[in-house]
């Protein structure tokens, strides 16, 4: 095979597979034939140009899965050919922030690749050439729409190792999209009592069959009754996975004293600052960010998804063949759709 096929984004709404030249192993790389892609958020909003992107045509896909086939000389690596992997962002190991354990803010982060005319994070393809630091083994049985959770897995692991959530601790987690579930079933595996707040019944029942304490949409006593629940005191945390600024207004009511914000998902459009910081002095509330995932996140979901320690099941909307690609990143900006995983 001398050509591989690619999905682009070539502009805003617009998709198609191209073909490319076949990557060539070389040093200090590995050879993976991708097997199955999720659509991500983040391709989502480049695609419905809610995202503004200035490079086109476009590579997207950083939810990937495959099978090494080659390993190049001077790879040192523990992967194996014919090793399941998911695929990661490559961390150089050497950094600062590497150093300390922080490397989900590597300073040299190899995310994007160039191959041919195209750049982007290459997993809506055949092929793609990866350093080993970014490849994750996995068991070779696991259900391929399960394995292409690897990445999206560790993001919401990273932000559950981030808080200090407790055995029985309160959380809330507004937005029960793809990323909303994953981090409502890391907080309950850790002992949480998870609350999943969402606009739409359909995804609040979702949210319930998947094992949450409650979920329900939110209405005008939504802060009274997460107050009633918590004694008052309020969730020991919030976690706003939901891109609306009317997301964070509502976890901000809902926040106590002592409570922590875990800002989960970034807002589009951007929105003014919506925090009281003399309440935030004064009540000793944390705010944080979580985004990407470290080393040893990466680690724990491929631990989870090898030993299959949740049923990632209710994430996933539907596995749809490659040659769909175009419908398929359509159907992936409708409201109502999870996870769209592509299997090549």
């Amino acid at each position: 095979m001398d050509r591989i096929r690619v999905g682009v984004i070539t502009s805003a709404g617009k998709a198609e597979i191209r073909l490319a030249p076949r990557p060539r192993i070389c040093p200090g790389r590995v050879l993976v034939r991708i097997e199955a892609c999720g659509i991500c958020t983040s391709e989502q909003r480049i695609y419905s140009g809610a995202q503004h992107w200035d490079r086109f045509p476009y590579v997207g896909g950083h939810e990937a899965v495959g099978i090494v086939e080659e390993i190049g000389p001077d790879t040192g690596t523990d992967v194996a050919v014919g090793d399941r992997v998911a695929l990661f962002s490559a961390t150089c190991g050497n950094c600062h922030n590497c150093r300390r354990g922080r490397s989900s803010k590597c300073e040299h982060r190899d995310a994007f690749w160039e191959h041919g005319d195209l750049w982007g994070t290459w997993g809506f393809s055949d092929y793609r050439l990866v350093r080993p630091r970014g490849l994750l083994p996995l068991a070779p049985d696991v259900p391929l729409e399960h394995a292409a959770l690897a990445e999206p897995l560790s993001c919401a692991v990273h932000g559950l190792n981030r808080s200090q959530v407790q055995l029985g601790d309160e959380v809330v987690v507004i937005g029960a999209g793809a990323m909303g579930l994953l981090n409502a079933l890391v907080f309950t595996t850790r002992g949480a009592v998870v609350t999943v707040l969402d606009l739409v019944e359909s995804r609040c029942q979702r949210a319930l069959d998947a094992g949450v304490a409650r979920a329900f949409v939110p209405d005008d006593t939504t802060v009274k009754r997460i107050h009633a629940i918590t004694g008052g005191r309020g969730p020991e945390v919030v976690v706003v996975a939901s891109s609306s600024p009317k997301a964070y207004e509502l976890a901000r009511t809902l926040l106590g004293p002592l409570g922590q914000l875990l800002a989960f998902a970034a807002v589009y459009p951007a929105a003014e600052d919506l925090f009281d910081w003399t309440q935030v002095h004064r009540s000793e509330q944390v705010l944080f960010g979580a985004v990407s995932s470290d080393i040893e996140d990466i680690r724990i979901a491929g631990k989870v998804i090898s030993s299959r320690m949740l049923d990632l099941s209710p994430v996933v909307d539907s596995v749809v063949p490659f040659e769909t690609f175009s419908e398929a990143m359509k159907r992936s900006v409708q409201p109502d759709t999870y996870r769209i995983v592509l299997r090549m």
